[in-house]
């Protein structure tokens, strides 16, 4: 007798019973991620079935071909690589009869594993020295065992001994690099100086060495400084003074009188300690200018040179970044942010352009990007923490990782080399929503999309973002979007929620907007309802992942 199996009796349909989407940390294993059962079309378990599974970028599988038991069931294994992102598994039935599932995935970035130093370590400077200039802020970075960056986690600075460095500025939580910055002027106690950071239980410690001067009377910090108008001196004016056996000479009195400018001494007289320093702090008065200062003890003579201006920008190599989504680098036409120290004079919160097209110049701030001057949209100061935001003009040269920066703060000046630009890189604008981000969009009725009023599958919404590039028809630097026709940009973007592509509409420079782009699209029929991850990629370089808060369908009216 011949038994020949009927199409009844072959595997013909593929269900997956691991929960969809797949959310899980990078370098790490999902052991059964994935499971599921192979049946004939009447529904009956079927045995020894292969089913085959493929993954794009960084996920493997135990096995990539898995075969059911005798009840048609399987299950492996999800091996997620160090590469965060989304993206779709697909899971095969290898029969006469084939089928096939779809299951979307993301690998988010995992647990702080590592604190190390960027920059900054074993420094030597004087007493009173501002550690801080060009590459001398202490950077220390947050990494997950695959060695991602950790974003906004707290962080938190300790100083051995104590009052053996000050915070001219510290950043208490880790920047979208993953890293945070201290700048710090040396103490007056000689000898190693220890500045830990904390984050969770985790640590790194710079080592510094404070020294003195060595002649008979020599200068030992505070000199040929920018002192800031009506604000202190980073540094006080202070002097060393020793015998002509090299020895410290403690109790001597030295003078301090201002000689030319516009400058307020904490006193005019100071004694040398154990260590044969004196030192004296010092005011910029309200006029801009040049000024010196002359210390004298009996017969021996030092002049600081000094001038009054705006303090000196200090800006570090992670603080120059797309404006929407805080990555490192800019894209001309669009919105960059500057963070740092110094950048401002006299402000206490955000201080908007009131003008539009914007200015040139605000509150005595001024920005060139390439040699090209920026316009400047706001500046704040909020908790210490300072910001400049601009557009980055559409001449300056794209890609690049040597476009220079010059940052005027009223006439203190700063330029920072390497800075790199970008054809592309897009970053969603966001709204701080409940203590979540969520990404600045709009329903057709210009109703901002929100938890109490979220996006619905099938719907039109409209994105709104920076760092697009080029566009089609070139739209000049501060000046508003078109209308009609909108301004299409080069690219053509791919728009992801929960790692499916969503329906693009249109991408354009914002009508009405400058350093704004809009990318208009129609939500799926199968996104799920909550707060879902959007992703946007242009030029082959993706945002930042963002919220967008989704609903369900509503009934027909």
């Amino acid at each position: 007798m011949i038994i020949v199996a009927t199409e009844d009796d072959l595997p013909s349909q593929l269900l997956i019973d691991s929960p969809r989407p797949i959310f899980a940390t990078v370098g790490t294993t999902m052991t059964r991620g994935i499971a599921g059962r192979a049946t004939t079309s009447g529904g009956i378990p079927r045995a020894l079935a292969g089913i085959s599974l493929t993954a794009p970028g960084d996920v493997t599988f135990s096995s990539p071909v898995l075969s059911t038991n005798f009840l048609g069931q399987f299950e492996g294994d999800l091996i997620f690589g160090c590469t965060p992102g989304s993206g779709m598994i697909t899971a095969s039935l290898n029969s006469d009869m084939p089928d096939t599932r779809m299951i979307a995935y993301t690998a988010s970035v995992g647990p702080a594993a590592s604190m190390e130093k960027a920059q900054g370590d074993l420094q030597v400077g004087t007493a009173g020295e501002l550690l801080g200039a060009g590459n001398q802020a202490l950077i220390a970075e947050l990494k997950d065992s695959c060695g991602n960056a950790i974003r906004s986690e707290p962080v938190t600075w300790e100083v051995s001994p104590p009052g053996g460095v000050t915070f001219e500025n510290k950043f208490n939580s880790t920047n979208a690099s993953g890293r945070t910055l201290a700048v710090v002027p040396l103490g007056d106690q000689i000898g190693p100086v220890l500045v830990t950071a904390h984050s969770g239980g985790l640590s790194t410690t710079f080592t510094l060495t404070v020294t003195g001067m060595g002649n008979e009377i020599e200068i030992s910090g505070g000199d040929d400084q920018l002192i800031p108008i009506g604000a202190p001196a980073p540094a006080p004016l202070a002097v060393t003074i020793r015998d002509l056996e090299g020895t410290p000479v403690s109790g001597a009195d030295v003078q301090y009188t201002v000689t030319h400018g516009s400058l307020q001494l904490s006193s005019t007289s100071a004694q040398t300690n154990v260590q044969g320093r004196a030192s004296v702090s010092i005011i910029g008065n309200s006029a801009l200018g040049v000024a010196t200062v002359e210390a004298r003890s009996g017969a021996l003579v030092v002049v600081f040179n000094l001038e009054v201006v705006g303090r000196k920008p200090v800006v570090s190599s992670v603080g120059f970044v797309n404006a929407g989504s805080f990555i490192v680098g800019f894209v001309p036409g669009s919105a960059g942010s500057i963070f740092g120290v110094g950048l401002m004079e006299g402000i206490d919160g955000v201080v908007l352009a009131d003008t539009f097209p914007f200015p040139l110049e605000l509150r005595g701030v001024k920005v060139f990007v390439d040699g090209i001057q920026c316009p400047i949209t706001s500046i704040s100061n909020v908790n210490g923490t300072e910001q400049i935001n601009i557009q980055i003009p559409f001449e300056v040269r794209a890609p690049s990782d040597a476009i220079v920066v010059t940052i005027d703060n009223n006439g203190a000046l700063s330029s920072f080399s390497n800075v790199q630009t970008f054809r592309a890189q897009p970053g969603f604008f966001e709204i701080l929503e409940n203590g979540k981000r969520v990404v600045a969009a709009l329903h057709l009725d210009f109703r901002r999309v929100s938890s109490e009023n979220p996006a619905r599958p099938g719907e039109v919404i409209l994105l709104f973002l920076t760092g697009m590039g080029p566009l089609h028809t070139p739209v000049g630097t501060n000046v508003p979007g078109p209308g009609a026709p909108p301004a299409e940009t080069v690219e053509n973007p791919v728009v992801m929620i929960d790692g499916v592509e969503q329906q693009v509409l249109g991408s354009f420079y914002a009508p009405g907007l400058i350093s704004g782009y809009q990318v208009n699209i129609i939500v799926g029929a199968n996104v799920q309802v909550g707060d879902r991850l959007m992703q946007l990629i242009a030029g082959s370089v993706s945002s930042q992942e963002s919220i967008i808060p989704m609903g369900s369908v509503l009934p027909k009216q």
